[in-house]
């Protein structure tokens, strides 16, 4: 699947996986968390601060494992990854692309309000 298939994929189903007002939030604090770290690592990597990119690495960790826990709320689980090269991909582009856009079209708050929980 391309990098083009993968965003039309996700975009497709993503509201089904994110109905959970739990989860909308912990996607709303978790997924910035993960880009500013992410950016955070490589620049602590080419600056050669090894600490730092340790940091890095773990706020990154703790970000997947909150959605993780978020994901738990869900009626409806994700689809699991086929391939360690999917989850990489189906992964870095929910966070730098696809929650952006779900948050900013809207779709996030109108998830937020028809959730019941």
């Amino acid at each position: 699947m391309s990098i083009t298939e993968m965003l039309a994929w996700q975009w497709q189903g993503y509201i089904s996986y994110h109905q959970s007002r739990v989860n909308l939030v912990i996607h709303w604090l978790a997924v910035p968390l993960f880009i500013t770290a992410t950016f955070t690592m490589f620049w602590a990597l080419i600056h050669a601060e090894i600490s730092n990119a340790i940091l890095a690495g773990l706020a990154m960790a703790i970000a997947m494992l909150l959605q993780g826990f978020g994901h738990a709320a869900e009626s409806l689980p994700v689809q699991p990854f086929k391939n360690v090269k999917q989850a990489v991909l189906r992964v870095l582009l929910e966070q730098f692309v696809t929650f952006s856009r779900f948050l900013w079209s809207g779709n996030w708050w109108l998830a937020y309000q028809a959730s019941g929980d």
